[in-house]
């Protein structure tokens, strides 16, 4: 079992993963994933992934592959059905949690793409087990349950889509909820999976988010709900036409630049494309803007 290091220490460790040395690098790669095994804790799996997760980029396919099978074994492997968090392994939320802080989902789907290449281990029962997470702990481990499976979800054809579903439904409905990045990863997953939903669950899908953009309501994420309802049924994109120009009369007669950005984002999916009036209406308030408008209202008009 190794022995417990000074933080300097193990930063000294996170710079020899980067060594021109192979030994070196393998060596400090190892030394590493034993700490997570053996140590778990934020520091140790954040000089992880400030170390060996880097090297899934190494030069050496060896190290490459080493670092793969430290990801299985601390994060993929220990996952375990949600129980009340009564004996749960830490490892893989520790995992997921610094994997979020330090905003490396794209570091975790390349690690991914590359296990699903060889080991292939992150299969329909490794997302069972994660459906029993999702709504049933709290926001932090929704955030942490989501980022694993955004990013593995184009490696695992999953029908039963149903949990990802309701999750959608309850935080739509949910005032209280307080990070915005869940409703993003929740359309991003069922972006990724609605192919394999079944017709009455599309469908039902469809007619809700139509629903919640002609509604006031704005989570966030309209253009992310318009491009999932396009993508639901592209042959009927009757609504979008209707959202999109009724949105637009009602910029024509409004100085509230989230009327002009809702249109916007409409225009983007609606097969016909927006009246002039309304680029015009962003270009006249760039160059005189209203004085009482805020700088947030201002950089909503960039945006637009």
């Amino acid at each position: 079992q190794p022995a417990s290091l000074a933080p300097h220490d193990l930063w000294i460790l996170v710079g020899l993963c980067r060594d021109a040395s192979l030994i070196v690098r393998t060596g400090a790669v190892q030394a590493i994933g034993e700490l997570c095994t053996e140590q778990p804790g934020d520091a140790v799996f954040d000089a992880f992934l400030n170390g060996p997760m880097h090297q899934l980029s190494d030069p050496e396919t060896r190290v490459q592959e080493q670092v793969g099978s430290l990801i299985e074994q601390l994060l993929v492997l220990r996952l375990q059905k949600y129980e009340g968090g009564a004996g749960e392994d830490p490892r893989p939320w520790l995992f997921l949690a610094g994997i979020t802080r330090h905003n490396m989902r794209r570091h975790l789907q390349k690690a991914f793409a590359q296990l699903a290449k060889t080991t292939r281990c992150i299969t329909h029962r490794t997302v069972d087990v994660l459906s029993t997470h999702l709504g049933a702990c709290d926001e932090q481990r929704d955030l942490y349950t989501l980022v694993f499976l955004t990013s593995a979800a184009r490696h695992v054809n999953y029908n039963e889509i149903k949990f990802v579903l309701d999750y959608y439904y309850k935080i739509s409905e949910d005032n209280q909820v307080q990070d915005g990045r869940l409703m993003r990863l929740t359309l991003e997953l069922l972006t990724s999976w609605s192919r394999w939903a079944r017709l009455a669950e599309r469908t039902a899908l469809r007619n809700y988010l139509v629903t919640q953009l002609a509604s006031a309501t704005d989570h966030g994420c309209r253009l992310s709900c318009a491009a999932l309802a396009a993508h639901l049924d592209p042959h009927d994109l009757t609504w979008a036409t209707e959202l999109l120009q009724m949105s637009e009369r009602r910029a024509a007669n409004s100085m509230d630049v989230e009327e002009w950005l809702r249109a916007a984002d409409l225009s983007l999916v609606a097969p016909v494309p927006p009246v002039p009036t309304l680029l015009q209406l962003f270009l006249n308030a760039l160059q005189n803007p209203p004085p009482e408008w805020s700088a947030a209202a201002l950089g909503c008009c960039v945006a637009g």
